[in-house]
């Protein structure tokens, strides 16, 4: 659970009758399920609760302990998560200050005539956005944390001078957050952003110049690469950076090598998430789940390996979260592996043309604004039909995940991708076989006590135990 004082985490060692292990919180039946994690160990689970014990094979006194924690617990985690998952508590916004884009990437989840001549906001409509934005939150329970703005894009970049208009007016009343393929960065911009603390995310598909630039096609005969680099090198290990990657069928074998390039440059965290087929032409750009499975994993490997051997740490951020999901399911940051998710409930967009959408998913898919910005307002759009239908999707609904033990770990993304891909959100992710590979991984990894350097120390050191007993 986010919040208390600073804890020491209890260290995992395993005897004849296994680790026992629970989690930090959790939360319709109370039963306990067997999950297999591997030839040793098991995983005994509540999974409506994520409340879970870690046992070897024929740690028969280990789980006769999880049962009786699980009945004492079993009520107040149920009211945790409950509250978790469909508490409304918006507290981040992604604002799209323009919609055209200097690059053209395959992937893309913004159409094409969006990108090539969506429009761009002017300094009085950002202005506006900013204060509506404002007096929004000022409305709010966010206690000490400043609300968050993220400019987000297409290229926020190519209206550089708005962007940081906004973040020099706004900077007492907003974090800021900037997502970007860096090709526009100079070395004044980044020690700009550094100084005023933005959390920054740079787009890299591949270590390979030739793989990236393909994917990612922006004017110049180097496909923006070495400007790309370039960037996340000047930013020099700046804690507030992360390198986000789009996994495809053309760069899924580059995972692990990826991590070591990004090492070498400093890099502490990575985001590798899967292309979303959200649009048609990306749906082909979709790796297959067991590829993806064996490189991902091993580039978690990698991560751990460098981590440890240079005392320099780096890792995936989306494997982080799997494991807080685990752990300490409130604490998790990321709010794509929980049902509801978290757009139109946690966070969502604003798009150029001042349409509030759920998530910048929902951008290119008729029928999912809350309304515009320019007139309407956001408690309006919070209400509004298109974001109650995000908030109705819920693993409850999905039925191939009704049943399943890791759907609140999970979380079952993207509805925008189900829906974009068929109509229909309430259809299981075409990447479920690996989520539920990966989470095994993360099981193993936790098994192995390797947590420490799965999570960012700040994330960790923020945590207080609830419940937890080792044996």
């Amino acid at each position: 659970m986010w919040g208390g004082e600073p804890i020491r985490l209890p260290r995992y060692h395993s005897d004849k009758e296994g680790v026992f292990v629970m989690n930090w919180n959790a939360a319709t039946p109370r039963t306990l399920q067997r999950y297999g994690v591997d030839e040793r160990w098991d995983v005994v689970l509540d999974p409506d609760r994520v409340f879970w014990a870690l046992v070897g094979k024929d740690a028969r006194q280990a789980q006769d302990e999880a049962s009786a924690l699980h009945a004492r617990v079993a009520e107040e985690l149920e009211s945790r998560l409950r509250e978790f998952r469909f508490g409304t508590h918006v507290t981040a916004l992604y604002v799209n200050p323009n919609d055209a884009c200097h690059a053209d990437c395959r992937y893309c989840y913004i159409p094409p005539e969006i990108r090539r001549n969506g429009p761009r906001m002017t300094k009085e409509q950002l202005g506006l956005v900013l204060d509506k934005a404002a007096a929004y939150f000022s409305r709010q329970e966010l206690g000490d944390r400043k609300p968050v703005i993220i400019f987000h894009g297409s290229e926020p970049l190519v209206v550089k001078d708005l962007v940081f208009w906004a973040i020099r007016e706004y900077g007492e009343t907003f974090a800021f957050g900037l997502q970007t393929d860096g090709v526009l960065l100079t070395e004044e911009d980044i020690a700009f952003l550094k100084e005023k603390r933005v959390s920054v995310g740079i787009s890299l598909d591949s270590h390979d110049p030739k793989v990236h630039s393909y994917l990612r096609r922006v004017p110049g005969q180097d496909g923006g690469f070495e400007r790309t680099v370039r960037a996340i090198e000047a930013f020099d290990g700046y804690a507030g950076l992360n390198v986000v990657t789009t996994i495809t069928r053309h760069n899924v074998q580059d995972l692990p090598d990826l991590v070591t390039f990004l090492h070498e440059r400093k890099v502490q965290v990575a985001m590798m998430n899967p292309v979303r087929g959200t649009q048609p032409y990306s749906q082909s750009f979709r790796p297959d789940c067991d590829t993806l499975l064996e490189m991902f994993t091993r580039a978690v490997r990698r991560t751990l390996d460098l981590s440890e051997r240079s005392g320099r740490p780096i890792l995936i951020g989306d494997f982080s979260n799997l494991v807080l999901a685990i752990v300490a399911p409130e604490g998790r940051r990321l709010m794509c592996d929980i049902t509801p998710c978290g757009g139109a409930r946690c966070f969502f967009t604003i798009t150029a043309g001042g349409e509030m959408v759920p998530c910048g998913e929902f951008q290119g898919l008729d029928g999912f604004s809350g309304g515009n910005i320019f007139r309407d307002s956001i408690e309006d759009a919070v209400a509004s039909r298109p974001f109650q239908q995000v908030r109705e999707r819920t693993v409850e609904r999905i039925e191939e995940c009704r049943d399943c033990a890791i759907r609140h770990i999970c979380g079952a993304p993207c509805p925008a991708e189900m829906q974009g891909a068929s109509g229909d959100m309430l259809l299981p992710s075409p990447y479920c076989g690996f989520y539920k590979g990966i989470v095994r991984v993360a099981f193993q990894l936790i098994a192995e006590g390797k947590i420490r350097r799965l999570v960012r120390d700040m994330a960790i050191n923020q945590l207080q135990v609830d419940y937890c007993v080792v044996r």
